[in-house]
């Protein structure tokens, strides 16, 4: 998983984990913050 943000729409901004594989992989996790 890889460190990302959205860039558009109503969650731009907002950081989350993503699948560095993308596109084969398109799993993604929230971002907790600590």
């Amino acid at each position: 998983m890889a460190r990302r943000k959205a860039k558009t729409g109503p969650k731009a901004g907002v950081e989350f984990w993503g699948c560095s594989a993308y596109p084969e992989c398109k799993g993604i996790r929230k971002l907790e913050e600590t």
